[in-house]
């Protein structure tokens, strides 16, 4: 799980405080992360998660209210 501090911070032009992991992700690690500042964000990985950004990307399309996608 120490590498998602690296990624989520490189990613994110931003310091990972903490990483704690989440229930649920049937496909994918969930985790919510606190970052400097105190903004909290949450982070997926797995062999999913672009194909769930476009999703989601296409969905805000349409007026839709989705989660912010921050990075990819």
């Amino acid at each position: 799980m120490r590498a998602i501090f690296t990624e989520a911070a490189t990613l994110l032009g931003r310091n990972v405080e903490s990483v704690t992991r989440v229930a649920g992700g049937d496909l994918t690690f969930v985790a919510r992360l606190s970052l400097g500042g105190g903004d909290t964000v949450i982070a997926k990985r797995g062999d999913r998660v672009v194909e769930e950004a476009r999703m989601l990307t296409a969905i805000a399309a349409t007026g839709t209210a989705v989660p912010q996608i921050l990075a990819v």
